[in-house]
């Protein structure tokens, strides 16, 4: 809701609450390797321009490099916990998870909360292709 309408303090309010704990949870936890990927993404820009931000300035915003990778990571780190992962799939999708797919489910979850929010669909979407930095 926070996303579609800026007038929902609401929303907005619990999404800062959301931000805020998340924020203490890195704290604690350390950064999460989608957060290190990010700097790189950041960083090689070159091309693409952030919605909602001044034309001359090339950005990819931190939070949009952290959550376009976040499918990928999370498929990729769902055998270190299973249950974990599992568990943060249900939660998000509402639908039951068994362990051996909770790598697959959450990615598919992820990218289906991306695709509603009208986030770009992965790296080439930004810029990013096969051999552009080799």
């Amino acid at each position: 809701r926070a996303v579609k309408d800026p007038e929902d303090y609401e929303a907005r309010k619990n999404m800062h609450l959301a931000s805020s704990m998340a924020g203490v949870g890195f704290g604690n936890a350390g950064v999460h390797l989608c957060h290190g990927l990010s700097y790189s993404i950041s960083g090689l820009n070159r091309e693409y321009h952030a919605p909602h931000y001044p034309k001359e300035v090339k950005l990819i915003p931190h939070g949009l490099s952290v959550c376009i990778t976040a499918p990928a990571v999370f498929a990729a780190t769902a055998d270190s916990s299973l249950d974990r992962h599992a568990e943060i799939a249900e939660i998000l999708s509402g639908k039951p998870v068994r362990k051996e797919d909770a790598g697959q489910a959450l990615s598919d979850t992820l990218r289906e909360y991306l695709y509603d929010l009208d986030v770009p669909d992965g790296l080439n979407a930004l810029g990013f292709y096969r051999g552009r930095y080799s």
